[in-house]
C-alpha cells in the first residue's frame, strides 16, 4: 500500500517534519530520520522518516519521503487527483500495516485537518472520514483499501 500526505497549500518541509515528529510521539510511536543528502544544503536533499510501532509483538513500521522544496512545486503542477490540484507533501510506497496506517491517519489529521490523507491515490481521507471511522468502530483490517460506506464518489 502507497500512502501520501496530501494538502491545498504549500507547506514548509520543516513544519511538516514537526508535525509529523509529533503524530508519532502522540501514537506513541518512534521516529528514525534519514537525510539522504545529495548536496551539502539541507535544502537540497531528501528527508526519509521510519515511524515503528509495536502491535500484538509486531514491529509494523513505514518509511515516509519529504521530498526537497522544489520537487514538491513542481509535483504540484503534475499532479492533478480525481480531487483536485493538490501538494505531495509526504509520500511512501512501501506502507504494509493498515493499523499503523490508521493511527497514523487519525493523529496526524487531527493535528492537520485541512490536509487529506491518500491510499494508492485512488482512496482519499479527509479529517471528518478518519473521525466517523473511529466514532463508528474505528480500525478495521481493509479500511484502507476502498472507500468508507458514507464517502461520496470523489
Amino acid at each position: 500500500m502507497g500512502m501520501l500526505i496530501l494538502g491545498d497549500k504549500y507547506k514548509p518541509r520543516e513544519e511538516l517534519l514537526s508535525q509529523i515528529a509529533l503524530t508519532a510521539f502522540i501514537m506513541g510511536a518512534s521516529l528514525h530520520l534519514d537525510e539522504n543528502k545529495t548536496n551539502i544544503l539541507p535544502k537540497d536533499s531528501k528527508l526519509e522518516l521510519t515511524i515503528m510501532k509495536h502491535y500484538n509483538n509486531e514491529e509494523q513500521f513505514f518509511i515516509l519521503i519529504l521530498e526537497r522544496e522544489d520537487s514538491v512545486l513542481s509535483t504540484y503542477n503534475l499532479l492533478n487527483f480525481k480531487i483536485g490540484k493538490l501538494y505531495r507533501y509526504g509520500v511512501t510506497d512501501q506502507a504494509n500495516y493498515p493499523r499503523l496506517i490508521y493511527n497514523f491517519a487519525l493523529t496526524y489529521l487531527r493535528l492537520n485537518p485541512n490536509q487529506i490523507i491518500s491510499t494508492y491515490g485512488d482512496q482519499f481521507y479527509t479529517h471528518g472520514d478518519m473521525e466517523r471511522l473511529a466514532k463508528e468502530g474505528g480500525y478495521f483490517e481493509n479500511w484502507c483499501y476502498s472507500k468508507l460506506p458514507w464517502q461520496e464518489p470523489r
